[in-house]
């Protein structure tokens, strides 16, 4: 599925000698020929070996998945905004991640990929919060650990967009969910959060967050 990024990421391994049935999926990492005559699976083998064709053709699919609240529509958003967040290019004109596979030399190099990456992972969390009212249980929408990934994404691609005001309540909001979902806090968020207003010389926050830490 183009919705799992994880499991079609660059960091993600399979060992081919547990499972014969990944060896396909390892021949596609590799560009290798595709020897299967079957069609859709051809789709397949094509889409799992080149990444930014994949991202490309989910964002086609994004505009087009109904209902606007959906899951679907969440995850889709999740995974696009990630892709961007990593320094891949998007295409100005039409906003489709370019099939370009090159690195910007810094996380959200392309004030395209930058533009439409905050956008699309904004979606993604109003998508969340409003599915969360309309079924009066929010703990598999919002406040629920794909929740929690989202508002860091979020948090992170506003940094880097320069949006520290907006960035460090998003860091908070994760955190605030993080506890409500694990009944702890969220250390390596606490953590990153309290270097953060450290080095925007926002010593109260600095100092709440460290005090966190400390008491650990």
């Amino acid at each position: 599925s183009p919705l799992d990024w994880k499991a079609l990421s660059r960091e993600a391994q399979y060992d081919p000698l547990e499972d014969s049935s990944l060896e396909w999926l390892l021949n596609a990492f590799e560009g290798k020929a595709l020897q299967s005559p079957d069609e859709q699976f051809e789709v397949t083998y094509e889409l799992c070996g080149h990444e930014a064709l994949r991202m490309r053709t989910l964002r086609r699919l994004y505009d087009r998945i109904r209902p606007f609240e959906s899951l679907s529509k969440a995850q889709a958003g999740f995974a696009l905004a990630k892709y961007l967040s990593e320094g891949n290019l998007a295409d100005e004109s039409n906003e489709l991640p370019g099939v370009s596979v090159q690195r910007a030399e810094s996380t959200m190099g392309s004030s395209a990929s930058a533009r439409v990456a905050e956008n699309i992972i904004f979606e993604c969390i109003v998508v969340l919060d409003k599915l969360g009212r309309k079924q009066k249980d929010s703990r598999t929408y919002i406040k629920s650990i794909m929740g929690v990934s989202a508002l860091v994404l979020f948090g992170e691609i506003l940094n880097a967009n320069s949006k520290y005001q907006y960035a460090v309540h998003t860091f908070e909001s994760a955190i605030k969910v993080y506890h409500y979902v694990y009944k702890k806090w969220y250390y390596e968020m606490v953590n990153t959060l309290s270097t953060l207003c450290e080095k925007q010389g926002d010593w109260k926050r600095a100092l709440k967050y460290h005090l966190i830490i400390l008491d650990k």
